[in-house]
């Protein structure tokens, strides 16, 4: 940054003036040749060949020859000056040391505008009445059509662009139209300017009058004309009728038949996913009950084998006892005891393979319990995708119905009030004959 801006008022001793900005001092430096510069002016002497040149006596100097003038410092800054704004009226006075920090406040200190495009410096006692009120820059809405924009093409926007300025028409004269209406106004069939020659809107519907005619015109044709244009109108209203059921008939049909036949079909799909779940489901019951049976069967068998150990504690020994010189009775008891050892074995060996059995077919229970979960899983993806598609599909169809039901009552009204019109048009006449 330059020196401290010097008020146009005062006067500095011109020791305290920077040689090159002829501001006051700002953080002085002493060349070589004893001449005193801004820090920040001294890059600005800076030759090509990386010297310096001094500005009063032209001799040159080298970096190493600028020197901080720490005593001119404490100089500069006990000066006191008015402020650099006095011209404009502020009436501050006091040190160097002080003035940045006055100029950060000082009502009379010059900004730029901070609209875009704007380059005006103003006063910063001014500055927000000129943002809002004065600038050409600011925003504003305009009136008309509520549209944002900078003031300096507001006035433009409306006569030029804006939809909702008034305007006149060119054809018959009327004034007071906006300017995005204009279209309509001057539209040969909808619109009402005098000056647009439009046939008669019933001509697409079978009106053989084919000539061009002014407003006025098109509406005492429209008066002679009206029974002819009902009848005309009634029988256009039939055929679209006509073809409205045959397009719901030929729509209702996704896979073949009416819509009534496909929900009947949606709801036999439906039907038979529900009660294949339930087989499904009825057959996981009957293999739970069934893997319970086995697993009290298994149970009873382990009982049983317990009981024999208890009631033959010592039979694995008797096979190994050798004959004594006993009487009948204790052979016929020993006799008895091995007899009952090998009923106990061959127990022990059927328990085992009934216990085999079980267990293969506890195994194999298991396996259909997981294939049974694997189908429910299944057909519940099934029966979500039906549901979806159902939904999907009953939407289309109360879609059609509503809008067969809108065309139906828009045929009705239409045909009641023409109705109405020819009736009381045919008494009209009557009266008057």
């Amino acid at each position: 940054m330059p020196g401290y801006t010097l008020s146009m008022n005062g006067t500095v001793d011109s020791r305290y003036l920077c040689l090159r900005c002829k501001n006051i001092l700002k953080d002085p430096v002493q060349t070589g040749c004893g001449h005193v510069y801004c820090i920040s002016c001294i890059p600005h002497l800076k030759r090509d060949d990386g010297t310096y040149i001094c500005l009063v006596d032209k001799a040159p100097f080298a970096a190493d020859q600028i020197f901080h003038d720490n005593f001119m410092k404490r100089e500069v800054l006990s000066l006191v000056v008015t402020c650099p704004n006095s011209p404009d009226g502020c009436k501050w006075k006091g040190e160097v040391r002080h003035i940045e920090k006055h100029q950060s406040t000082c009502p009379e200190e010059k900004e730029k505008c901070s609209n875009h495009n704007c380059q005006k410096l103003v006063k910063r006692s001014d500055l927000q009445r000129h943002q809002e009120h004065e600038c050409p820059y600011r925003t504003q809405q305009c009136s008309l059509c509520g549209d944002s924009m900078t003031a300096a093409v507001l006035k433009t926007h409306q006569i030029q662009d804006c939809k909702m300025y008034p305007i006149q028409c060119r054809g018959c004269g009327k004034e007071g139209i906006p300017r995005g209406e204009m279209d309509s106004h001057v539209n040969p069939i909808h619109g009402d300017c005098e000056a647009v020659e439009r046939t008669c809107a019933f001509q697409q519907i079978g009106c053989s009058n084919n000539k061009k005619m002014k407003q006025s015109e098109v509406k005492k044709h429209d008066e002679l004309s009206a029974i002819l244009h009902i009848n005309l109108l009634l029988t256009s209203v039939l055929r679209l009728e006509e073809q409205v059921k045959s397009q719901l008939s030929m729509g209702g049909a996704w896979g073949g038949g009416t819509s009534d036949q496909w929900m009947r079909r949606s709801e036999m799909t439906i039907a038979n996913a529900i009660s294949s779940i339930d087989t499904v489901v009825r057959e996981q019951t009957d293999l739970r009950q069934k893997l319970e049976d086995n697993s009290m069967r298994l149970v009873s068998m382990e009982k049983r084998v317990s009981t024999h150990r208890d009631q033959f504690p010592q039979s694995a020994t008797f096979s190994s006892l050798h004959p004594l010189p006993i009487s009948d009775e204790i052979s016929r008891r020993l006799t008895n005891a091995e007899n009952g050892t090998n009923n106990i074995e061959f127990l022990v060996n059927e328990t085992r393979r009934e216990l085999n059995e079980v267990r293969q077919e506890v195994s194999s229970v298991k396996r259909q319990l997981d294939c049974a979960v694997d189908s429910i899983r299944r057909l519940e993806r099934r029966m979500e995708s039906v549901e979806h598609n159902l939904a999907l599909r009953n939407v289309v169809l109360s879609d059609i119905e509503e809008h067969v039901q809108k065309q139906q009552s828009v045929c009705s009204r239409t045909t009641v009030s023409m109705l109405d019109m020819a009736l009381a048009m045919v008494i009209s006449d009557r009266l008057i004959h």
